[in-house]
């Protein structure tokens, strides 16, 4: 008993909390109501609720600032409210809330920021959420002169990736075609394919591999090719 405690407060003291309550739970196990190891057992619990309220804090200050950095400041400050009732004595707190004010008092960083951030999503193929960040920017700059450019490309991509998905389906459909031997339906598919991308290698391969597959059964049948 003694040195399953002895044990349990050492490894306590390191902050080892699974093998303080792995010895707190051993002596228990010898005696389940010993006051002693209830109360380490109470003290390693305890501590484990101290290191994740910590770690959650910490969390949410990282994800405050990271809202903050991308412009996102209802976001962000709704992050900060959560530190503040969570930790209010978090050391990044108040400088988070310092910066917030900033960027509220500071339209041209705000403009800046909503630009970075649309032109980001753009690039990472994810357009369908530049109209809310342009919201903010038309917020505080309506005439900005890249609205109607960012806008632009923002539909630019959202109609590629439509193409994109419309002749992933056509291939698809056209390869279960395939496979029934219906070869002419499965050719009119992947045409339609390639007519839609042109330099689509899987639309092209398929499209050659049917047009090879059709002319070879229509020989064997005494047909001239098409």
């Amino acid at each position: 008993m003694g040195a399953f405690l002895a044990s349990a407060r050492e490894a306590l003291e390191r902050d080892d909390l699974d093998a303080a309550e792995r010895a707190a739970q051993d002596a228990l196990g010898i005696a389940t109501r010993h006051p002693e190891a209830l109360a380490v057992l109470e003290r390693v619990q305890a501590r484990a609720r101290e290191v994740a309220q910590a770690r959650r804090a910490d969390a949410l200050a990282a994800e405050a600032g990271r809202l903050l950095e991308e412009g996102k400041l209802d976001e962000s400050e709704a992050r900060m409210a959560e530190l503040g009732e969570l930790a209010p004595r978090h050391p990044q707190l108040a400088s988070l809330r310092d910066r917030i004010r900033a960027h509220r008092n500071d339209p041209e960083l705000a403009v800046r920021q909503a630009l970075e951030e649309a032109a980001r999503l753009i690039r990472e193929g994810r357009p369908e959420r530049v109209s809310e960040v342009l919201a903010r920017l038309r917020a505080v700059a309506p005439e900005h002169p890249q609205l109607a450019k960012l806008e632009a490309q923002a539909r630019k991509v959202l109609e590629a990736r439509d193409v994109r998905l419309r002749v992933r389906a056509l291939v698809d459909q056209a390869r279960k075609l395939h496979i029934r031997g219906e070869i002419e339906q499965a050719l009119a598919l992947a045409e339609e394919a390639v007519r839609l991308t042109p330099d689509d290698a899987w639309a092209l391969r398929l499209r050659d591999d049917l047009v090879e597959q059709l002319q070879k059964t229509r020989r064997r049948h005494g047909k001239p090719p098409a």
